[in-house]
């Protein structure tokens, strides 16, 4: 049985580790909108969110999103802090 040689295991390598980012960069921004719809639920109604981010990693380590559009149809302040501070958070 002959072994596989080096160049034909770096491009099985390469083509998973490619496969991986693309299978992160379209499911990591969904988990984000979930995250992110499940925090704001408790101001109201369930928004419907939209994250955009490239590279999708920076969303794993607190680089942020490109883009997050929020539409949610009605939100309730509650306790003493503005509607705005609670948003915040």
């Amino acid at each position: 049985m002959r072994r596989p040689r080096p160049p034909v295991i770096a491009l099985a390598v390469a083509g998973v580790v490619v496969v991986a980012l693309v299978a992160a960069q379209l499911a990591l921004p969904t988990l984000a909108e979930r995250r992110v719809a499940d925090g704001l639920e408790r101001l109201g109604t369930r928004p419907d969110v939209d994250v955009s981010a490239f590279p999708a990693f920076k969303l794993l380590f607190g680089g942020g999103a490109d883009r997050v559009e929020i539409d949610m149809r009605l939100a309730r302040a509650t306790g003493s802090a503005p509607l705005a501070e609670q948003l915040a958070h």
